[in-house]
């Protein structure tokens, strides 16, 4: 992967952690990084990160700044973009390592699972907390944790914790002392998931595969547009055009399972 690769995976990454409704797990298993990108965190492999960390903060930044406007003006037609780029990847990972019995039962089920869980507006909070450093540190480590589970936006689980528009408030404004109490939480969640995440790819990477396909395909409650919005239906075949152009790329390179997720 070349340099401006890996700047553009992090920024995309970056877009993911602060937009509500998406997973920057499962932008990475778009991006055909995921298992890379879960091995290197979980044994501290820093150097090669350091490109995709900087995108990360670039996205990060432009996302807080800019992504929030686009999602007020036309949040439908993005989230149809996001819809149609989900939809082709959960169909590759299936023609890769084709579900069957079991595998099958689980992957249903985490899709089940994640389907009822997210809500279908991923904009309303159902939780009230305070705001104080415990919170804001307990923040960062649920929100670091879910990077990188498929289907799990951590910007919504900030928003279930009634804290996505105080950490969005930190992050404009730039309080250092807010922003490295949620980086140290978001570091200690995202290390400790990715250390468990890697230890199943390992260990059981068939039926680790099966329920990744499963939350990344109950993630795309949040992203159908509403019927007869022609602005999301073109942003919607734009996304499957992308996603597709992608893959098949990747596949005339020669990347397999093991590389790409």
């Amino acid at each position: 992967m070349g340099w401006l690769q890996k700047v553009g995976s992090g920024i995309a990454i970056g877009l993911a952690t602060v937009i509500p409704g998406l997973s920057a797990g499962t932008v990475a298993l778009v991006l055909g990084i995921y298992r890379v990108f879960v091995y290197e965190i979980a044994h501290f492999k820093v150097r090669p990160m350091i490109l995709l960390i900087l995108g990360w903060f670039l996205g990060v930044v432009f996302g807080v700044q800019v992504v929030r406007l686009g999602l007020q003006i036309i949040p439908e037609a993005m989230y149809a973009l996001f819809l149609g780029m989900v939809l082709v990847t959960v169909l590759e990972f299936y023609r890769r390592q084709p579900l069957s019995g079991w595998q099958l039962a689980g992957a249903l089920v985490a899709l089940g699972t994640i389907w009822f869980l997210v809500p279908h507006d991923p904009l309303s909070a159902v939780v009230a907390t305070g705001r104080g450093v415990p919170w804001v540190l307990l923040a960062g480590v649920v929100s670091g944790g879910t990077l990188v589970l498929p289907g799990i936006s951590g910007a919504t689980v900030l928003i279930l914790f009634g804290m996505y528009e105080h950490v969005i408030e930190m992050a404009a404004a730039w309080e250092w002392t807010g922003l490295v109490v949620f980086a140290v939480g978001a570091l200690l969640g995202l290390w400790v998931m990715t250390r468990v995440m890697d230890r199943a790819f390992r260990r059981y990477e068939a039926w680790t595969l099966a329920l990744l396909t499963g939350l990344m395909a109950g993630s795309v409650r949040p992203m159908i547009p509403p019927a007869g919005d022609v602005l999301s239906l073109v942003f919607l075949v734009f996304g499957v055009v992308a996603s597709y152009i992608f893959w098949r790329q990747h596949r005339i390179k020669g990347g397999g399972t093991s590389n790409a997720w």
